[in-house]
């Protein structure tokens, strides 16, 4: 009866971890193209000569889109996660002033880095918000906040297949503020020491600011706002 309990369990074990190395694996790949794909801009500017190496920035970057593809891969296996899905994001978390930090000491930042970092934080957050969701660490409004720059890119799409204009937004420390925070409140509540009347409450309370920033970011790039704010 044990033994044939330790086969069952084995047998489980291996049939969730396929699902997972796929869409891990899958998911590294697109990091890793994404990048590729755009070597060219591995340079501190348009006209200036591109880096020969990576950089080890960028190589911290990458690591971190490595992670939220192994983060994604647990979309495919069964609940519970424990504290997997904490650990994984709470890492890109910290990871993410790290990155920038180096780049900046080094004298190495580039159009490449920036767009790798914008895409793995909102790739992250998407990933993250859908785990937690399908864990019920996040309610399911929490979405939202994933899909948020998502939404807004293909808004700016929209208006330029219409010959609408489309306003430069201006750099914003809100922006990356908020970013910040709510990146750290998903961490939190993907703890499973965190109750989840907390952890649904601090996402609540921290999403409606988030959210609220991309709407005035929205009515800028609109020409809805002319006024550039903080």
């Amino acid at each position: 009866m044990y033994r044939r309990r330790r086969r069952r369990r084995r047998a489980s074990s291996a049939g969730a971890g396929l699902p997972w190395a796929v869409v891990a694996a899958s998911g590294v790949a697109a990091v890793v193209g994404f990048a590729g794909l755009r070597a060219d801009r591995n340079r501190p500017a348009e006209g200036r000569r591109a880096f020969e190496s990576l950089g080890v920035a960028n190589a911290v970057t990458l690591c971190r889109g490595a992670l939220v593809a192994f983060l994604a891969g647990l979309l495919v296996v069964p609940t519970p996660f424990g504290w997997l899905p904490a650990l994984l994001y709470g890492t890109v978390a910290a990871l993410d002033a790290l990155d920038g930090a180096i780049a900046r000491l080094r004298g190495r930042t580039t159009l490449l880095g920036a767009s790798l970092d914008v895409n793995v934080d909102a790739a992250g957050l998407l990933v993250a918000a859908l785990v937690g969701v399908v864990a019920g660490s996040l309610p399911p409004w929490y979405l939202l906040v994933g899909v948020a720059r998502y939404l807004f890119l293909l808004g700016e799409r929209v208006r330029r297949r219409r010959g609408l204009p489309v306003f430069e937004l201006p750099h914003s420390t809100t922006r990356r503020v908020l970013a910040g925070v709510q990146m750290a409140t998903t961490a939190v509540a993907l703890a499973p020491v965190v109750p989840r009347w907390a952890a649904w409450t601090l996402a609540t309370a921290t999403m409606l600011p988030f959210l609220g920033n991309f709407l005035r970011d929205w009515f800028v790039v609109s020409g809805r706002r002319e006024r550039p704010f903080p």
